[in-house]
């Protein structure tokens, strides 16, 4: 096996080993929203975080289509393909989460790692959001480095039953942002 494959399964097994559980104090898995982030180093890897809380302020730029860059709008599309194989709604745009999820594909971009508590200022995903004083009840998060570009990140997600998951969830919006170099992806969906 060649060594920077066996360096991607390494990676993406401790990112999800690692991932920050999500974007509140109060989340399903009982572990607290400070724990560890997720990966770093090698040739990629991929991360997800939920949680769950309520925030005000915010607005949706609903329904239609991205308004990101083109490799932006082919994660949104890929992302609500997957939604419609499975005979569930499609997702709506928000420009704001995007603007949000952009930034963290940045700054882990500026660090050369991934992961979902920033150690660099900008706090768990659900402070994030709250930050940016966008509403809502629930928030997940996707993190992606180096995967090839947009299909091999969606088809990347949906190969990982947490990040599979987080596609296929109760979400009612998603905001997605693209890093460059290397790709780094970051999909928020909120309720």
């Amino acid at each position: 096996m060649k060594r920077s494959t066996i360096l991607f399964i390494a990676l993406a097994v401790f990112a999800l080993i690692f991932a920050a559980p999500g974007c509140s104090k109060s989340h399903s898995s009982g572990r607290s929203s400070s724990g560890g982030g997720g990966g770093g180093g090698g040739t990629g890897g991929t991360g997800t975080g939920t949680g769950t809380g309520g925030n005000g302020g915010g607005g949706v730029t609903g329904g239609g289509p991205c308004d990101g860059t083109a490799d932006e709008q082919l994660v949104f599309d890929l992302i609500n393909q997957n939604r419609a194989d499975q005979g569930l709604e499609p997702l709506e745009w928000h420009s704001e989460l995007a603007a949000v999820a952009r930034a963290h594909s940045e700054c882990q971009r500026d660090h050369g790692t991934i992961y979902h508590v920033c150690s660099y200022g900008h706090g768990s995903p659900r402070t994030r959001i709250d930050a940016a004083g966008i509403y809502c009840s629930d928030c997940s998060e996707n993190v992606a480095w180096n995967a090839g570009g947009a299909a091999a990140v969606v088809s990347s997600w949906m190969g990982s039953s947490g990040h599979r998951a987080a596609i296929l969830g109760g979400w009612t919006h998603v905001g997605i942002g693209i890093a460059m170099p290397n790709y780094y992806t970051t999909a928020k969906f909120i309720r």
